[in-house]
């Protein structure tokens, strides 16, 4: 039986500096598996018995790139936000601590808005610790979960899920984090982001990319709406 009590401990400067970015990725998308990136295949591989590795797979969405990025933008027209639910575990075959991002649609969206180089400190979140599986912890920051037993059980339940489905020593060696999803995903942090801002002089070529990405993206809306198209 779980611990559905909810900690309020501290969080500590080190928790608090993580980079959004360096969180452990629950998901692959392979739109085309001719292309995709060598780490996405390795970790689609020892990711097999994961039934929901494929991002969107669960609700008939699966490799579906542009689901994924209008469900996003579509949370930002509506300015929904929930806290990113965080998972801190350990393996069986390591004492190494590793700490995932459990609900990547909010985490991604919270990158979208904060940028790539945001913490932990800039957003909502809890974490779910269950590095002693006879002693699960969730640690709250800024008043983040919502007293319910019912939804408290859930999140518990999908932390030791998430442990379950990755206590694989090749998976973990891999270490396939949100950045790595980001950088085999572009279009998930540039298209319809209103956040990134103009080509400055002295930008690095992968920033012009990016805020020209984020442009056209948006020129295409604004021309769709002027032509009376509708967007989904």
């Amino acid at each position: 039986m779980f611990d559905m009590t909810i900690k309020t401990e501290e969080m500590t400067k080190e928790i608090l500096n993580m980079k959004l970015i360096d969180l452990m990725c629950k998901h692959v998308l392979r739109r085309n598996n001719a292309n995709v990136a060598e780490k996405v295949l390795r970790f689609a591989t020892e990711y097999c018995k994961y039934p929901y590795c494929l991002w969107g797979i669960h609700d008939g969405h699966e490799n579906d790139l542009n689901y994924h990025i209008n469900r996003i933008h579509k949370m930002e027209l509506d300015n929904f936000s929930m806290p990113i639910r965080i998972v801190k575990c350990k393996c069986q075959f390591s004492d190494k601590e590793y700490y995932w991002a459990d609900n990547l649609h909010f985490t991604v969206k919270a990158i979208r808005k904060h940028g790539k180089k945001a913490t932990l400190e800039n957003v909502d979140f809890y974490i779910v610790d269950i590095t002693d599986l006879s002693n699960v912890k969730l640690i709250d920051y800024n008043r983040s979960i919502r007293e319910n037993f019912r939804e408290i059980s859930n999140i518990v339940q999908c932390a030791y899920d998430r442990y379950a489905w990755s206590n694989n020593s090749e998976l973990i060696e891999l270490e396939y984090t949100v950045k790595d999803f980001l950088n085999d995903n572009p279009e998930l942090y540039t298209c319809f982001n209103t956040n990134i801002g103009l080509i400055n002089e002295g930008d690095s070529i992968p920033t012009i990319i990016e805020k020209a990405q984020a442009f056209n993206s948006l020129y295409n809306i604004s021309k769709c709406k002027n032509n009376s198209e509708t967007y989904n």
